[in-house]
């Protein structure tokens, strides 16, 4: 949801944000979470998307809650 706020107010219009997360836990604690993003924004560079995508992943409410180890793997189709 973060990345969709970041792109709007960039201008863009995603057409989709696919996200799959995978869950590592530990001891019944969340020790990663890892992000697999594909999206599809027309108009957008790959430069622009990736500073957009950093941007949503440094700035998340919700990663921060989490307090965890997040990475994030994206595609530009």
């Amino acid at each position: 949801m973060k990345l969709s706020f970041v792109l709007g107010a960039a201008g863009f219009t995603p057409d989709t944000l696919d996200v799959t997360c995978e869950i590592t836990l530990d001891a019944g604690a969340i020790t990663q979470s890892a992000l697999k993003l594909t999206a599809k924004v027309p108009g957008i560079s790959a430069e622009k998307f990736a500073e957009a995508a950093k941007e949503a992943k440094e700035n998340c409410p919700i990663s921060k809650l989490l307090n965890t180890n997040i990475t994030l793997e994206y595609t530009l189709a």
